[in-house]
This record gives C-alpha cells, sequence and structure tokens, in this order.
C-alpha cells in the first residue's frame, strides 16, 4: 500500500506526525518517571530546611 502512493504526493503526514507525538510523549514520561523517584531531600528548598527545628526525644 505505501509503494503504491510513494513519490507521488497523495500520502496523509497524520500517521507520521502521530508516532512522533507518542516518542515525544514517552520521553518526557520517562523524564517525569526519573524526576519523581529521584532524592526528595534534595528537591527540598534550603529556605525551608533553614527553618526547621529538630524534635529532642528523651526516653
Amino acid at each position: 500500500m505505501a509503494l503504491d502512493i510513494a513519490g507521488k504526493g497523495t500520502a496523509d503526514p497524520a500517521s507520521f506526525l502521530e508516532a512522533v507525538y507518542q516518542c515525544v510523549d514517552i520521553i518526557q514520561h520517562r523524564y517525569e518517571y526519573q524526576d519523581q523517584r529521584s532524592n526528595p531531600i534534595k528537591k527540598v528548598m534550603p529556605e525551608v530546611t533553614a527553618r526547621l527545628i529538630d524534635e529532642r526525644i528523651d526516653e
């Protein structure tokens, strides 16, 4: 089927564009997955951690 319309300018680029968009989505999801599972302590801003007070536990 693809060889029948090759080089004639009648092919619909929608399938190709959808494949490209799917690739972009997969790459974005992989980055999001890695970011969500990275060390959460590194994401805490220094301003927040500077205001924290350690609790003292007496046993």
